[in-house]
C-alpha cells in the first residue's frame, strides 16, 4: 500500500539532502548575513565539540519574523513565481535554518533588529522550537547570530566523517571564496577548538584589495582586468599573468555566487594554458635547485589565476541541481562558452 510519509520522516529526510556538509551549513548561515545587509560578518568553528557560531551586523530579524523563523519554506525573499525571474538575494527557498534545525541538538538565533531596542532569542531542542523570548544578554548593535550545537546529532555516520583539519579547511576554503566576491564586507574566521584566527578580510573597495590581503602583494599586482560581453552574458573580473602551482587560485562565480567545476573552467584553463598571457613556469632549474627525486618539470606546465564573475539574466540558468548550489547548468551552453 502507497502512503503519505509523516510530516517529521520527510523533513528529516530533506534535511540530510539540503545540509549535506558542515561547509554548506556555514555556507547557508554566511549568505544569509549577507542578505541582511552585513558588514561584518564572524565565523567560530568548533569541530571537536560540533559547534558553530556565525555572527553579524545586518538588519537584524523582527520578533514576528521571529516567531515563524525555521519554518520549512517560510522566507522573505520570495513569494511568488514571478519573483523567481528577478531574485537578488542568495537564499529564497526558507530550506536552510529548517534543515540545521532538524539535523542539531539545539540551534539558537539571538537577533536585534534595526527598529528595536530589545534583542530576542529563539531555540530549537531537536527539531523543535521553544518561545521567542527576550534575550538576557542583549546586543549592542543590530544584528543576528546563530549558533549550532551538537550539529549532525541524529547523523552519526556523517558526524564520525567529521575530520578537525579537513573540514575546517573546507570551510576556510569557502569562506575565503565568499571573501573573495565581497570585498565591502570584512570577514574573520576562528577555530574555537585551537584559538586560532585563520581568515581575516577588512572591508575594501575592491576585489583585486581583498586578493591582497589573502594572498599577498605579488600575486594581487599580477591581476590583469579583464570584461567582455555577448548578448545577456557580462563577463568581468581578473586574470593573473603570473602562473600558480596549483589551482587553488582559481574562482568562478554567477551573479556574485561561487560555482565549482564547471565547463567554465575547463574552458579558462585550456585557453590560458595555450596563450601567451600567461609566463611560463620556469623549467631550466639546475640541479642544485631541485632535489634529485624530484620530477622534472614540464614547460607547458601551468596553472592560471583567476578571479571570473559572469553577470545574467536569472532565468537563463539553473544553480539548483544539488544542494550546495555550486553546480551550474545554461539553457544554452554555447552562448555562454
Amino acid at each position: 500500500m502507497i502512503r503519505h510519509l509523516d510530516t517529521g520522516i520527510r523533513s528529516h529526510l530533506r534535511s540530510g539532502v539540503a545540509i549535506s556538509t558542515l561547509t554548506q551549513a556555514i555556507d547557508e548561515l554566511v549568505t544569509n548575513a549577507l542578505d541582511a545587509g552585513a558588514s561584518c560578518i564572524n565565523v567560530h568553528v568548533d569541530i571537536p565539540s560540533f559547534r558553530v557560531q556565525v555572527s553579524d551586523n545586518g538588519s537584524g530579524i523582527t520578533k514576528d519574523n521571529l516567531e515563524i523563523l525555521g519554518q520549512r519554506y517560510c522566507t522573505s525573499k520570495c513569494h511568488s513565481l514571478s519573483d523567481l525571474r528577478k531574485l537578488s538575494s542568495y537564499g529564497f527557498r526558507g530550506e536552510a535554518l529548517a534543515s540545521i534545525r532538524d539535523i542539531c541538538g539545539v540551534l539558537e538565533i539571538v537577533t536585534k533588529h534595526s527598529s528595536s531596542y530589545k534583542t530576542y532569542c529563539k531555540l530549537f531542542r531537536s527539531g523543535k522550537p521553544l518561545t521567542v523570548t527576550q534575550s538576557c544578554f542583549p546586543r549592542s548593535n543590530t544584528g543576528t547570530t546563530v549558533t549550532i550545537h551538537d550539529i549532525f546529532s541524529n547523523l552519526p555516520v556523517r558526524r564520525k566523517l567529521l575530520s578537525s583539519v579537513l573540514d575546517f579547511e573546507r570551510v576556510r576554503q569557502r569562506l575565503l571564496s565568499i571573501a573573495l566576491i565581497h570585498p565591502e564586507v570584512s570577514f574573520i574566521l576562528f577555530n574555537d577548538a585551537t584559538f586560532q584566527k585563520c581568515l581575516q578580510t577588512r572591508k575594501c573597495l575592491s576585489v583585486t584589495s581583498t586578493f591582497s590581503q589573502l594572498f599577498g602583494n605579488l600575486k594581487a599586482r599580477s591581476l590583469k582586468d579583464v570584461f567582455s560581453e555577448h548578448k545577456h552574458f557580462k563577463v568581468s573580473g581578473h586574470i593573473g599573468i603570473e602562473p600558480h602551482h596549483n589551482k587553488n587560485l582559481q574562482f568562478v562565480y554567477i551573479n556574485s555566487r561561487l560555482l565549482l567545476k564547471t565547463k567554465i573552467h575547463k574552458l579558462l584553463n585550456s585557453m590560458l594554458s595555450k596563450s601567451s598571457f600567461i609566463k611560463q613556469l620556469p623549467s631550466n632549474m639546475s640541479e642544485n635547485d631541485v632535489p634529485m627525486r624530484s620530477p622534472p618539470q614540464r614547460s607547458s606546465e601551468k596553472n592560471a589565476i583567476f578571479i571570473i564573475n559572469i553577470t545574467c539574466p536569472l532565468m537563463v540558468y539553473d544553480v539548483i541541481l544539488e544542494p550546495s548550489k555550486t553546480l551550474v547548468e545554461f539553457q544554452d551552453w554555447d552562448g555562454v562558452l
